[in-house]
């Protein structure tokens, strides 16, 4: 999967910002501009295009401990 044209907050102080990304098996495979993403696409790549919206991952664990 590729997204591009979107905003990714990374943790990098060099490079805080990027607009696309490469994830493969739910692991970011690239992270940087489109031109540097798209290396890393075939022919089944799923490519979607987010038209500048903010990604985020979704880094949550929603359950619950009943007691």
């Amino acid at each position: 999967l590729i997204l591009i044209n979107g905003k990714f907050h990374t943790v990098d102080r060099e490079k805080p910002l990027a607009n696309a990304v490469a994830i493969k098996d739910g692991k970011f495979l690239a992270v940087g501009t489109e031109n540097e993403v798209m290396q890393f696409a075939d022919a089944s790549t799923q490519v979607v295009d987010l038209h500048g919206h903010t990604a985020i991952p979704g880094l949550n664990d929603s359950h619950l401990h009943l007691i």
